[in-house]
C-alpha cells in the first residue's frame, strides 16, 4: 500500500521550500532544526472521509482525470478514482490522505506531493506552477505547458547532457533580492519507458504511475537532483502541443 506509516512518530520533511510534517513515510529529505510545519499530512479512515463528504457534490476535472468537491467549511476534497483521495483544510495546514486500493509508495507520493499538496500551497498563499525545472550551470531553467506537452522529456534531455533536476511537474518560486528562487521538489521524474531508455542510465528502474498509463515514476540517484534553491534564469512555455520526430540518442 502507498501509505507506509512512520511507526507512530511523525517526521518533518522539506520540499518546495516548505516544512511538511507527516505520519506517512516519504522519500524526501528530512528537515533540520525545529521549524514549525507549514503543512501536516495525516491518514484518514474510510469512515472519516464518508462523514466529511456527506452531501458533497463531486465535479469531474480534465475529462474525468480527477474529481473535486468544495465543502461548506472551506476545505477541498480531491479524488482519483480507485487510486487515492485527499481532504485539504480551508487554511491549507492539514491534508488528510487515503488510498483506495493497492498502490506503490512512489505512485502515492507522486499524487500527494505533485497534486494534492498543490491545493494546500495555494490555500497558504503560494502560486505553484505546473512546470518542470532543471539547473543549468547553477541557474534554473523552467518548462511550462499542459500535461503531455513534453516538459519531463525535455528535462530528461538536460539530465543526459549532465545537468540536474530541480523539480518535476510542480514548481514553487519565492522572491529574493536576486530574483525568483526555484524551490527543489522530490528527487524523482515521470517518464515513458522509451524516453527513459534514451536519456537515463542503463538499468533505470521505475514504478507505474497508475494502472492506466505506461508512464513511470523514476527515483533519481543523489547526483541527479538539486537539493537547494536556484535562481531562475528562464521560463520556456509551450502554448500548443506539437508532434516531434522520434527521438534518437546521439553518441
Amino acid at each position: 500500500m502507498g501509505l507506509s506509516m512512520s511507526g507512530g512518530l511523525a517526521r518533518t520533511y522539506q520540499v518546495y521550500g516548505v516544512h511538511v510534517r507527516s505520519q506517512i513515510l516519504l522519500s524526501l529529505i528530512e528537515a533540520t532544526g525545529h521549524a514549525a510545519p507549514d503543512v501536516e499530512l495525516v491518514v484518514g479512515s474510510p469512515e472519516f472521509f464518508a462523514t466529511a463528504l456527506q452531501g458533497a457534490s463531486l465535479v469531474e476535472i480534465e475529462s474525468g482525470w480527477y474529481s473535486i468537491a468544495y465543502l461548506p467549511d472551506g476545505s477541498t476534497y480531491v479524488l482519483w478514482e480507485d487510486l487515492f483521495h485527499f481532504l485539504v483544510s480551508a487554511d491549507g495546514h492539514r491534508v488528510v490522505c487515503g488510498d483506495l486500493g493497492p498502490s506503490a509508495a512512489e505512485s502515492f507520493h507522486t499524487y500527494l506531493l505533485g497534486q494534492a499538496l498543490s491545493f494546500a500551497l495555494i490555500k497558504k498563499g503560494f502560486e505553484p506552477l505546473h512546470a518542470t525545472c532543471v539547473a543549468v550551470h547553477g541557474h534554473g531553467v523552467a518548462f511550462l505547458g499542459r500535461s503531455g506537452y513534453g516538459k519531463s522529456s525535455i528535462a530528461a534531455c538536460f539530465l543526459a547532457a549532465g545537468h540536474r533536476l530541480l523539480t518535476d511537474d510542480l514548481l514553487v518560486c519565492r522572491p529574493s533580492p536576486e530574483g525568483l528562487m526555484v524551490q527543489p521538489g522530490p528527487h524523482r521524474i515521470k517518464l515513458f519507458p522509451e524516453v527513459a531508455d534514451l536519456f537515463l542510465d542503463a538499468g533505470w528502474r521505475g514504478i507505474p504511475m497508475n494502472p492506466s498509463t505506461e508512464k513511470q515514476v523514476i527515483p533519481l540517484g543523489p547526483s541527479r537532483p538539486v537539493s537547494r534553491p536556484c535562481l531562475c534564469a528562464a521560463f520556456m512555455s509551450w502554448a500548443t502541443r506539437t508532434r516531434i520526430p522520434r527521438l534518437r540518442r546521439s553518441n
